[in-house]
C-alpha cells in the first residue's frame, strides 16, 4: 500500500514509517520537513498535498498540541490552539483525504492518554484529545465514501520522555507505540480509538 503519514518526522511518525516502510510505501509529510510539506489548518495545503500525491490507500496524522499550563493561568485562546492543533486540524484532514483515498482506504488520527486520565497543567490536551476521539466515533458511521476512520491514543512515549528529562520507565517506546497503527491498518476497525496500553496487554 501508499501510505501517507503526517508528522512523518516526528518521533511516534517517525516510529510508524520505519515499521510500515518495511511493507509499503510510505511517505512521511511534516509542516517543515520531510518528503513533502502540509499545513492541515489550511484546506488549500491539504488540497493540494493530495494532488501533488495521487494513488494513496492511507493516511496517518500524529500531530496535534497544546499548552501547557495550571488552571488559574490558563487562557481560553490557550484551548482554542489545542482545539485548531488537534481537532480542527485533522477534521480538515479526513474531509479532504475521503475525497482522494483508493477505495477501502483508511484514515488513522490521533488522540492521547490525557483524554481518559488527566494529569496537573494538561487540561488543554485532555480536552482536545477527548474532542478529536468524540469526532472519529461520530465519523464513522457518516458517508464517508467507504474510508475506515479511527484513533490511536498513544501512552506517554519512552523516548519523548527523555527529551523532556523525566523517568522514562514507565513509557512506551514509539516503535511499540507503531505496532498498534499497523493493527488498525490490518484489520477491518472502524470507529475504534485504540488505546496502545490495551492493545499492547492483548497482543503479548
Amino acid at each position: 500500500m501508499k501510505i501517507a503519514v503526517i508528522g512523518g518526522t516526528g518521533i511516534v511518525g517517525t516510529g510508524i514509517v520505519n515499521l510500515l516502510k518495511k511493507d509499503h510505501e510510505v511517505i512521511a509529510i511534516g509542516k517543515t520537513r520531510g518528503d513533502y510539506q502540509v499545513d492541515l489548518l489550511n484546506p488549500g495545503s491539504i488540497r493540494q498535498l493530495f494532488e501533488t500525491i495521487d494513488d494513496i490507500d492511507g493516511v496517518i496524522s500524529t500531530i496535534g498540541n497544546g499548552a501547557m499550563g495550571s488552571l488559574l493561568d490558563l487562557q481560553a485562546e490557550d484551548f482554542q490552539y489545542a482545539f485548531n492543533s488537534k481537532l480542527i486540524a485533522n477534521f480538515n484532514l479526513v474531509q479532504e483525504a475521503t475525497k482522494h483515498l483508493n477505495p477501502n482506504g483508511f484514515i488513522i488520527v490521533t488522540s492521547g492518554v490525557a483524554s481518559m486520565h488527566p494529569v496537573p497543567g494538561a487540561s488543554t490536551l485532555s480536552v482536545a484529545c477527548a474532542a478529536i476521539e468524540a469526532f472519529v466515533r461520530s465519523a464513522a458511521i457518516e458517508h464517508t465514501n467507504g474510508i475506515r476512520i479511527n484513533a490511536v491514543s498513544p501512552a506517554y512515549v519512552k523516548e519523548t520522555m527523555e527529551l523532556f528529562g523525566m523517568d522514562s520507565s514507565s513509557g512506551i517506546s514509539s516503535a511499540d507505540t507503531a505496532s498498534v497503527y499497523k493493527e488498525l491498518i490490518d484489520s477491518n476497525a472502524n470507529g475504534v480509538v485504540a488505546n496502545v496500553s490495551e492493545y499492547l496487554r492483548n497482543l503479548n
